[in-house]
């Protein structure tokens, strides 16, 4: 993993597993992709408290496993904790006014909004958003928080891709310019 000497790998593996453990004996929905989770995110069954630990646990474990150098997915996790992220948002919205929308609409912004940041690919979490949901009446919406979080990353926090961020721990060299090769 990232050409860790034998006698690291299973140092790294045991933080990874060890965080892993420790966050889901808290909030057992951190385990696995969470499509459950994002199911009862999208109803708007979940409480609060369980969207913002699912939310803050599955965050620090999917950068822990990251960091550790584990070979992981992270669309899955990314849409995880962009659907709890939008279930809090949800939750807001419904004490301002309960007429506001439903809590899936929150839901799936949020989760296109973590995509497009992520990946740093907003037009990719703009198609996802709308393959997802079949609604042209989405696209505005989804534009503007995903373009925000994309802006965010990339300009306030100067954050790349998640996958030039991995290429660069890696030593791999990514030319964004065809021309130049």
């Amino acid at each position: 993993i990232y050409g860790v000497a034998p006698n690291q790998l299973w140092l790294r593996l045991m933080i990874a597993a060890l965080v892993t453990g420790v966050a889901a004996l808290a909030v057992p929905q951190v385990l696995g992709v969470g499509y459950d989770t994002v199911d009862s995110a999208l109803l708007g069954d979940l409480p609060v408290i369980i969207l913002l630990a699912a939310c803050l646990f599955k965050l620090l474990t999917s950068a822990t496993s990251v960091a550790m150098g584990m070979p992981i997915g992270l669309i899955g996790p990314t849409l995880f904790i962009g659907a709890t992220a939008g279930g809090l948002v949800a939750v807001v919205a419904n004490y301002i006014d309960a007429d506001l929308s439903s809590p899936a609409f929150y839901v799936m912004l949020g989760m296109g909004a973590m995509m497009g940041a992520v990946l740093q690919a907003p037009l990719a979490a703009l198609m996802a958003v709308m393959e997802m949901t079949h609604n042209p009446n989405i696209i505005l919406p989804a534009m503007l928080v995903i373009i925000i979080a994309n802006v965010t990353a990339s300009e306030v926090f100067g954050l790349k891709s998640v996958f030039m961020t991995q290429m660069d721990m890696m030593g791999i060299e990514f030319r964004q310019n065809p021309l130049s090769m």
